[in-house]
């Protein structure tokens, strides 16, 4: 699967490095927990990156890339409360627990 599709506004993590293709983003989604990935927020990016390549790309990106914003967004939250609209940061620090 190629990774050229790259993202309008690459995401800058906190914990260091870049999210800027799609490739990326799926490698991102690929390294978290089973636990994480199977909730909706995440199912759903996933299915938005994957459809950049099967269908037309840049109709799937943008929406791609905001589910992944929120995604991260969510993650990085102490609790489940949803972030406020338009307050999703750049540099996002997502919490992560590897198994």
């Amino acid at each position: 699967m190629p990774s050229r599709h790259r993202l309008e506004n690459p995401i800058a993590l906190a914990e260091g490095g870049c999210i800027s293709t799609v490739g990326d983003a799926l490698d991102f989604y690929f390294s978290l927990p089973m636990r994480e990935r199977i909730e909706q927020r995440w199912t759903e990016a996933a299915k938005l990156l994957v459809s950049t390549f099967e269908e037309d790309g840049a109709a799937f990106l943008k929406r791609a890339e905001q589910q992944l914003r929120l995604a991260l967004a969510y993650q990085a939250s102490d609790d489940c409360t949803p972030p406020a609209r338009g307050s999703v940061p750049e540099a996002i620090s997502p919490k992560r627990a590897r198994a």
